[in-house]
């Protein structure tokens, strides 16, 4: 998905991240902050280098660690926000980054969804990271549902309105 503004509504409380040379980052991306050496897929993220602890911000797409499970599980752990801007391979400028609001992501597929329900990281299988997918769950929270496209929750619905939860927000700050 190209650059899709996914930003519905609410304060973003947007931080200026730097982005690594070789992630390709696109508006709308829920984003990782490097602060490890074992969560980044080094073939994609370094190039085939080694993974380092660069702290830099990357697409979950680029999360790698033992397993499917725990690659969605560092995603959220490394949570950082929702990229308000996108960034080109080769480029290293900051970008602005929300995190906190209300942003709108399909869900992987149309579930019941009821207000508070956890929104949990995606991935289809090992490596693989949902850069702009969401699915309901209950073990590795971004957010919480507020609301869905066709405003009502309770029933099946594809797209929700999920309120991001980072431990950058002001108030965990």
């Amino acid at each position: 998905m190209a650059n899709v503004m996914r930003w519905k509504r609410g304060e973003t409380n947007p931080i200026l991240c730097p982005v690594a040379g070789t992630a390709v980052v696109e508006i709308g991306d829920l984003l990782v902050l490097a602060d490890s050496t074992k969560m980044l897929n080094s073939t994609t993220a370094f190039g085939g280098g080694t993974p380092s602890a660069n702290y830099k911000v990357y697409p979950f797409s680029y999360v790698a660690s033992s397993s499917q499970a725990n690659d969605e599980i560092v995603a959220s752990d490394h949570f950082i926000g929702v990229a308000m801007q996108a960034s080109a391979s080769g480029s290293t400028d900051p970008i602005r980054v929300a995190t906190d609001g209300v942003f709108e992501y399909p869900l992987d597929a149309a579930t019941t969804t009821y207000a508070m329900s956890t929104i949990e990281v995606y991935s289809t299988a090992h490596l693989a990271v949902a850069d702009q997918t969401v699915k309901v769950g209950t073990t590795d929270p971004l957010g919480r549902a507020y609301s869905s496209a066709n405003g009502v929750l309770g029933s099946s619905v594809s797209y929700v309105d999920v309120r991001i939860a980072t431990k950058y927000r002001p108030e965990y700050a």
